[in-house]
């Protein structure tokens, strides 16, 4: 009679525990850089927000503030997504904080630039 070969059970269950680590590990560093993905998306996005901040300034002398995406892209006449970031504006006098806002998890991120940065930073803005 001939033996036929077979996997044990503790083959088999080495084998998706291994699996299984190599699956969550690959699983983080995809979350990883999808958020970053959207943190480059909506730096891009403030800096389209300050071109069109300083284009407003020198056809009305003044900045203009929004309070939401919508507001923003009304008053700027911009097309931009508000699917992960809440985009709005403060002015405070002859200077603008463009600030992105996103909640996740309990806990909120947030990006800004303003008139004197050429990149966004995080944290928010200082008024």
């Amino acid at each position: 009679m001939r033996k036929k070969k077979a996997f044990t059970l503790l083959e088999l269950m080495v084998t998706v525990i291994i699996v299984s680590i190599l699956a969550s590990v690959g699983f983080v560093s995809y979350l990883k850089t999808v958020e970053r993905t959207h943190q480059r998306e909506a730096e891009g996005m403030l800096q389209l927000i300050a071109a069109a901040e300083k284009m407003y300034e020198l056809d009305n002398n003044v900045y203009t503030s929004c309070d939401n995406t919508a507001d923003c892209n009304a008053v700027l006449d911009l097309d931009i997504s508000g699917k992960y970031w809440n985009y709005r504006v403060h002015v405070n006098g002859s200077q603008f904080c463009a600030q992105a806002v996103h909640s996740k998890g309990g806990r909120s991120v947030s990006f800004h630039i303003d008139e004197s940065l050429s990149e966004p930073v995080s944290g928010g803005c200082s008024y």
